[in-house]
């Protein structure tokens, strides 16, 4: 198969797919990070295009699913439609002139990052009136004597970057498994902004962990902004449980599920489920990715994670979820929060059945490695743009897979590649080869080898943001004392759903619910 026709589709058209919640399909912005956080669709699923093959086959795993195209209204989603039809997709739609298109029809552009998440987090704290707690209350009762209990429920590898003062790490996931008992005293959970705040304190009311239960309103960054200063470098997390504490996490596991009636699945539905080429379905491992390893055929997708960045995990619209963790709690957390959502979710009270495993698309060759590069060819850098500032061969030009066409190539100058990303490398090198300019070699990523082929290393260049729109530039320097960042991200996520509602946009109900009746409760009862 060398291609398949794709039409077009007005922006209108998708925006009204966006209000009526119509059946399973995928709207994915293919333009870079930077882009895209500067203004998207609310909805769409940002995969660059220039790792497009890469994600595409566990994002979109049914080669049948509606696929709606996004990009800044410069080719990249023709050029994305002709890719994905060769590799098998079938069902694709191209967005009329991108986000030009958009615009013109003066539909909302949502800056930002990972945006249906972050509104779904300000709808929780809306609809469930989570308590929350100011830092200056907060400082008031850490002075006293009366400090609550302060929980960081972001991964450790954040809390370890920066935290609250006294603050110990537990994961918004891991809550009702490490916690053993409600310890007597208030709780309050914080992250560096709100919204883990707020689903880690629900997450406890949810589970009936503590008597008193809040959000530190803003985290780190309304820390910040009352001028305290941040505790770097920490490391103090809450153990797994052992013995009889992991029999009691998963009794409270069971007790939350059988309370919300979360839908249950069995391995012989998970199975079905795999072999079924009319609906798509994800299968997660939500636990912390240095526990275990995943089953055949799951993806890992730790729990808090995959609620706070749920774009990162699934892209199709309407799909369906299995959720498997050996201790129940992370799964069950998940499934929780992913029905809330409006994700119909499972979780597996089975051991799973192996499944086959997500098969990779198959790449171009990577050009040869190479040591010397005549004098006349043209090195394309296709690193990221730090490592690019930092130190580059002079004459480089930093390169984007989406931009390649728009870099003059003489037939005369031969192309190498700094490939960076070895796997990203090949598909530039495979764009290249079918505009007939194939790369003769990759230089590697080492400034001595490119002083030994005595190219001259420039250092220090600046920033270019026509240049670099892999960077997100978006409120980027929050967690780095910028506290005008810090206020205009705040007003962001606060403003969210203000204008969700300006645009006609309902992605939950507009009251709350404990007894998810639309999903079956035992999958295949």
């Amino acid at each position: 198969m060398t291609s398949a026709p794709h039409s077009s589709i007005t922006p209108n058209d998708v925006m009204d797919r966006l209000r009526a919640g119509s059946p399973e399909w995928a709207f994915i912005d293919l333009r870079e990070a930077g882009e895209a956080a500067e203004g998207h669709p609310f909805g769409s699923v940002n995969i660059p295009f220039g790792r497009l093959e890469l994600d595409l086959p566990v994002m979109l795993p049914r080669r049948d699913v509606s696929v709606v195209l996004f990009d800044a209204g410069d080719g990249v989603a023709e050029r994305a439609a002709r890719h994905m039809a060769k590799a098998g997709w079938r069902n694709i739609m191209t967005v009329a002139n991108g986000a030009v298109g958009w615009a013109a029809q003066g539909l909302p552009l949502f800056k930002g990052e990972h945006s249906f998440s972050k509104a779904f987090g300000e709808w929780v704290q809306h609809e469930y009136a989570v308590p929350e707690i100011g830092p200056d209350d907060l400082f008031q009762r850490m002075q006293s004597g009366t400090a609550p209990l302060l929980i960081d429920g972001r991964p450790l590898s954040e809390h370890r970057t920066f935290t609250l003062p006294h603050s110990v790490n537990c994961p918004n996931a891991e809550l009702a498994l490490r916690l053993s008992d409600d310890p007597g005293q208030p709780i309050v959970v914080h992250c560096a902004g709100r919204t883990r705040s707020i689903i880690g304190a629900q997450t406890l009311r949810d589970f009936g962990l503590a008597g008193q239960v809040m959000a530190l309103r803003d985290g780190t960054q309304g820390w910040e902004l009352t001028g305290r200063q941040r505790e770097m470098g920490a490391n103090r997390s809450l153990p797994l449980p052992e013995g009889p504490n992991r029999e009691r996490a998963r009794a409270r596991a069971r007790h939350l599920m059988a309370g919300f009636g979360l839908p249950t699945a069995r391995a012989a539905d998970v199975r079905e489920w795999a072999a079924d080429g009319n609906r798509t379905t994800y299968f997660f491992d939500p636990r912390p990715e240095d526990e275990g390893t995943a089953p055949a055929g799951f993806r890992r997708a730790p729990g808090t994670t995959l609620i706070q960045q749920t774009d990162r995990f699934i892209a199709v619209k309407g799909a369906r979820v299995a959720l498997w963790d050996p201790l129940l709690v992370r799964a069950a957390f998940a499934a929780l929060w992913l029905n809330r959502m409006g994700i119909e979710a499972y979780v597996m009270t089975e051991d799973p059945p192996a499944l086959p495993t997500v098969a990779p698309l198959q790449l171009p060759d990577l050009p040869p490695t190479i040591t010397t590069l005549p004098p006349d060819a043209l090195l394309l850098d296709l690193r990221s743009a730090v490592a690019f500032r930092s130190a580059h061969p002079r004459g480089a030009q930093r390169a984007l897979r989406a931009r390649i066409d728009r870099i003059p190539l003489s037939h005369a100058s031969p192309v190498g590649l700094i490939p960076g990303d070895p796997q990203m490398a090949r598909l530039v090198a495979g764009d290249l080869a079918q505009a007939g300019h194939p790369a003769m070699g990759c230089l590697p990523d080492d400034p001595a080898t490119w002083q030994a082929a005595g190219l001259t290393i420039v250092t220090d260049t600046p920033d270019d943001p026509a240049r670099d729109i892999d960077t997100v530039r978006f409120c980027a320097g929050r967690h780095r004392g910028n506290l005008d960042d810090a206020r205009a991200y705040l007003d962001w996520e606060t403003g969210l759903l203000d204008r969700l509602a300006a645009s006609g946009l309902t992605f939950w109900p507009t009251t709350k619910t404990t007894d998810f009746t639309h999903k079956r409760k035992t999958a295949g009862a």
